[in-house]
Parts: structure tokens; C-alpha cells; sequence
């Protein structure tokens, strides 16, 4: 995912850069938190948490690509 999003912010040109650096953000930290989880160090709780972190800012780059027509309508 990392990867795909790396090469969206190469495509957008900046635009949404506060989304998508929301989302790298999240990524990492979830990244972090299940590496941290499989070595004993972090609990399933927290792996949780930044996954759900995850999630919110995937809704919120959807809801900019949304609001900016990228996406959705007919």
C-alpha cells in the first residue's frame, strides 16, 4: 500500500498532500505497532488502534477525492 500511495502522490502533484501525508502517517505507525505486537513489545490494542487510524484516513482522502469530483457521481 505504501507503494501505491507513493506513486498517487507523485501523480496528484500535491494536491491532497494533507490527506495522503495523514495516510502514510497512519500507515507507519500501523507498521510499527504490528512489528512491535510480533515481537512481544506492543499488545493487539494498539495494532488496533493504528489500524483504525488507517481507516479514518483512507475515509478522509476518499471524502477529498469526493468533494473534488475524483470520484463517485454518474
Amino acid at each position: 500500500m505504501q507503494a501505491k500511495l507513493s506513486t498517487l502522490t507523485a501523480n496528484v502533484h500535491g494536491a491532497f498532500s494533507v490527506q495522503i501525508n495523514a495516510l502514510q502517517s497512519a500507515l507507519t505507525t500501523l507498521h510499527t505497532a504490528a512489528k512491535g505486537a510480533s515481537n512481544g513489545s506492543n499488545s493487539v490494542a494498539k495494532v488496533r488502534t493504528a489500524a483504525d487510524g488507517v481507516t479514518t484516513a483512507t475515509a478522509n482522502l476518499g471524502t477529498a477525492f469526493a468533494e473534488a469530483g475524483c470520484i463517485g457521481g454518474d
